[in-house]
């Protein structure tokens, strides 16, 4: 009879004190980082329809008419072309080092690498660095704002939109020569756009890290102040693997025949791109927190 008693007053206990702290529990604030959420929503329905109708297409017909090598060196022209942009940001955030070997990185791949199509600078110890007007606002304290998504830009924020404006005004050689020019049909955006459709072929074969629970909208907080999806991995490897028959619109499906290769190949194409991310997300919080 106590025996029974004792494991009903305890059986009351226990469920008093669960009921206590679930009464000292208080509801999470609803968050406060994406106040435009519902603009950005419809703003990333309508850029991924536009990818999947126009621009996908487009950089996939690319992949199949040139080759890796062929793209390699076209990527190394456009990194080479817009270094300048990373040499008067690393100046404005007062890293004179890092602007000396932007400088460097960019005579030597000029003249050695021929206008920039091969990259000897790398192989010099001058490895590609990259930043923009929005890591500078950070370094001097800007707040990054909220987070917002632009009809074909894609993720940003109420600061990093600033890059866009500046450094393609100020820094950015093509896009000044489009300023200067005016050809028939628009040549002189040619490079340009070329140089877009180069970013998205690179990033199909990073696609597996958008897909599922790790999209564009549920990316860390950091990622939004850094350049687009796309850009985050304009320097993932670019291999020219082509999907299997029978791929799903929008996914990537690889060759290898077994659980443990494909796990394998996975892994081996989200090293680059999740180094990158890193770098990017280091960056700029470290920015933000420096300056909190």
């Amino acid at each position: 009879m106590l025996h029974t008693l004792s494991k009903a007053t305890f059986r009351k206990g226990l469920l008093g004190i669960c009921l206590l702290a679930l009464g000292a529990c208080t509801v999470s604030k609803p968050r406060t980082d994406d106040p435009w959420e519902k603009f950005n929503r419809k703003v990333y329905a309508f850029n991924v329809k536009v990818d999947n109708a126009v621009i996908r297409p487009t950089a996939v017909a690319y992949r199949k008419v040139t080759t890796p090598n062929v793209r390699r060196i076209l990527s190394n022209f456009f990194a080479n072309i817009r270094m300048p942009i990373t040499i008067a940001n690393d100046a404005l955030q007062g890293e004179i080092k890092d602007a000396l070997k932007g400088t460097g990185r960019f005579v030597i791949n000029t003249t050695i690498g021929f206008l920039g199509f091969f990259d000897p600078a790398s192989q010099m110890r001058l490895p590609p660095q990259e930043t923009d007007f929005g890591a500078t606002l950070a370094k001097w304290g800007v707040g990054e704002g909220p987070y917002l998504v632009l009809p074909l830009i894609g993720s940003t924020t109420a600061r990093d939109i600033w890059r866009m404006p500046v450094d393609s005004y100020f820094f950015d050689p093509m896009s000044r020569y489009a300023r200067n020019h005016d050809f028939k049909y628009g040549q002189q955006h040619w490079p340009n756009l070329l140089f877009l459709v180069t970013l998205r072929a690179s990033a199909i074969d990073a696609e597996n890290l958008v897909e599922g629970p790790m999209t564009l909208r549920l990316l860390p907080r950091c990622l939004p102040s850094a350049p687009p999806l796309p850009d985050l991995r304009r320097r993932a490897a670019d291999r020219g693997d082509r999907p299997v028959a029978g791929h799903q619109p929008g996914r990537h499906r690889f060759p290898a025949r077994t659980a443990a290769g494909i796990r394998e190949e996975q892994e081996r194409l989200r090293r680059p791109a999740d180094a990158l991310i890193r770098r990017r997300r280091g960056i700029r919080c470290r920015a933000d927190l420096r300056h909190r």
